[in-house]
């Protein structure tokens, strides 16, 4: 087990962390006021006109155009346990596939308390010694801390199935984590979101009908380009309107920095709201 923990890590680091420390770094190191500003003194006059400047607005609403009203991001157990019953999606990194199914089976008792009781099944077995972890979580919906977990079918300590289901999650939720960390609530006119990062530049292309799982949805699909200070990165996003909420199906992304060029693509394979 230790050592399937430590190549986990390693994976995390390398897929998940890196890149985001670079769009982190680059998007949220400065100050608030002083983000997009001049590096010498500014007449404030000028300044505070600057600082009024409006962000792009969003793409517009309409029979073609993308209207966000209820924007979900199941970037965390938290949000999954929330917003879905059951979410099955892909990701490829550099032709590798990682398969994840997430489903609330309801509820269960653990020695007189009553638990969510939670499946997630993520498959890297196509990787080279890549594992395939099956865990059963019971959760405290309102605490959110887990009574009893198993891992392959063994019991094990709640604390290190919740550090493993954590870094599982960190791994196999990655575009999710993105979306959070460019701001994709900004890009889509969520209200109350954040100005977009300086650098941000989308277009809206086309619509499409899409059935994902046993949903049919309007899917919108932008381009967005990030230029980071060490790279840049080119994604394609589809945001699936399925009328009641609006949330990423589909993910490609491809970031760039120096010599090196990584990959990815993700796709929801099945979706049930709770």
């Amino acid at each position: 087990m230790h050592r399937i923990h430590e190549r986990l890590r390693w994976f995390v680091v390398l897929v998940v962390v890196v890149p985001l420390m670079v769009v982190v770094a680059s998007c949220g190191s400065k100050p608030e006021e002083e983000a997009g500003g001049p590096t010498a003194p500014a007449d404030p006059g000028q300044q505070e006109e600057e600082e009024e400047e409006p962000s792009p607005s969003p793409p517009p609403a309409g029979d073609d155009g993308l209207l966000v009203t209820q924007w979900r991001n199941p970037n965390h157990i938290g949000s999954l346990i929330q917003d879905f019953s059951e979410l099955a999606w892909t990701l490829t990194f550099e032709s590798q596939p990682l398969t994840a199914h997430y489903k609330l089976e309801g509820t269960d008792s653990v020695q007189g308390t009553d638990f969510l009781l939670i499946v997630i099944d993520v498959d890297m077995s196509q990787w080279e010694d890549g594992p395939d972890y099956l865990l059963r979580v019971w959760v405290d919906e309102d605490t959110g801390t887990t009574g009893q977990a198993e891992i392959d079918g063994e019991i094990v300590d709640p604390i290190v199935a919740e550090t493993i289901m954590e870094g599982v999650l960190e791994m196999a939720l990655f575009p999710f984590y993105a979306m959070d960390d460019l701001r994709a609530d900004a890009v889509l006119g969520v209200p109350g979101a954040p100005p977009l990062p300086e650098g941000t530049e989308w277009r809206l292309g086309r619509s499409t009908t899409e059935r994902i799982g046993d949903l049919e949805a309007t899917v919108h699909w932008l381009e967005v380009d990030v230029g980071l200070s060490e790279g840049d990165t080119t994604q394609q996003w589809g945001i699936a309107d399925f009328g009641e909420f609006q949330m990423l199906i589909e993910w490609a992304a491809t970031i760039r920095d120096d010599d090196e060029e990584f990959s990815f693509h993700m796709k929801v394979d099945r979706i049930v709201p709770r």
